[in-house]
């Protein structure tokens, strides 16, 4: 004889009821298995960079990057006009005069560059050699001809000294007026009371020469800034080479 329905049906709602108990209390006893406890981990394992990082991270890296940028220093400016390298210093030189701290200018407008001015007050110093002279006068006039562009246009030394006091198209003096080695005509004398000699190759190449203790040019010894030989020189300033002088 079979059993009726109804004790078949509450049968099946009591072992149901029984599963369902059981998987409830194993859901209890084991939080992080629930769908909400997933959930939270899942949120605290996101990268700062990641677009669902919550509000509180977002703000700390904004407080982070808000920090004051490292202050770099603007490129020094470039200096103005071209740049040469004199003989004098062998460093470059700025031909611009405008706020040049190595210039000073005068009331009758003159513009005095210090550099070479301070080369030729060591002329004819105690305890330097003559050849130290005529390659300080090269130094000088290699200043005139890297703001000028030229050598002195004059060949004589009264000229040449006229150019280097002032006494040219840009009013830039390179040597002093009040030098003790100029005389009373205007001459620039060596050590021995003779006027130096000035003999220009080209527009940019300069030969200086002191005629020496015995004050006569064209003798051996004769002191000399050039790249010549001492016979070529000779065989230019005279006729006929100085007869005590070995070729």
């Amino acid at each position: 004889m079979k059993p009726p329905k109804v004790i078949l049906i509450g049968i099946g709602v009591l072992a149901l009821a029984i599963i369902t108990g059981m998987l409830w209390r194993s859901a209890s006893e084991n939080p992080g298995s629930t769908p909400a406890s997933r959930q939270s981990t899942a949120a605290t394992s996101h990268s700062p960079g990641d677009p669902n990082t919550p509000p509180a991270s977002k703000k700390l890296d904004q407080s982070t990057s808000s920090q004051s940028p490292v202050s770099v220093p603007p490129p020094p400016s470039k200096p103005r006009g071209p740049i040469e390298h004199t003989t004098a210093g062998k460093k470059p030189y700025d031909t611009g005069i405008k706020n040049d701290p190595r210039v000073s200018h005068t009331n009758d407008g003159k513009h005095v560059f210090n550099e070479s001015i301070a080369i030729a007050r060591q002329l004819h110093a105690p305890n330097t050699e003559p050849e130290e002279d005529v390659s300080r006068l090269n130094d000088i006039v290699t200043f005139y001809r890297t703001l000028l562009k030229q050598n002195p246009e004059a060949g004589d030394n009264q000229s040449i000294v006229a150019a280097l006091t002032g006494e040219n198209e840009k009013n830039i003096v390179v040597f002093p007026p009040d030098h003790p080695a100029l005389n009373g005509n205007g001459q620039l004398l060596d050590r021995w009371q003779t006027p130096y000699f000035f003999h220009a190759l080209s527009g940019n190449e300069m030969e200086i020469f002191s005629a020496g203790p015995d004050q006569i040019m064209g003798t051996n010894d004769d002191i000399a800034f050039t790249d010549r030989d001492h016979s070529d020189f000779l065989q230019g300033l005279t006729e006929e080479p100085d007869p005590g002088f070995d070729e």
